[in-house]
């Protein structure tokens, strides 16, 4: 995780990037992010994150990995979500 780098006032908890969101309208959406820095090998790895709501409803994502190439894009997102 890079230091002060979460959107929104998202903090780092532990080892975990976290934020509170008072509520979000029917349909609305928000986009959390973070960086981090990697000193080593060619994979991102997300494999534990989730969402919850002050309701008891709570979601968690599949393992996300990307292969970093060198010269490749110069930011990558995760996790990757497709929305229909």
């Amino acid at each position: 995780y890079a230091a002060g780098s979460a959107n929104l006032a998202g903090q780092l908890v532990g080892d975990q990037v976290q934020w509170q969101w008072p509520i979000l309208a029917h349909e609305e959406s928000k986009t959390f992010t973070f960086r981090v820095t990697v000193d080593g090998g060619n994979e991102i790895v997300n494999d534990d994150y989730s969402v919850s709501s002050s309701e008891g409803v709570t979601a968690w994502g599949a393992p996300v990995v990307v292969t970093v190439m060198t010269g490749g894009p110069g930011e990558v997102y995760l996790p990757i979500i497709l929305k229909k």
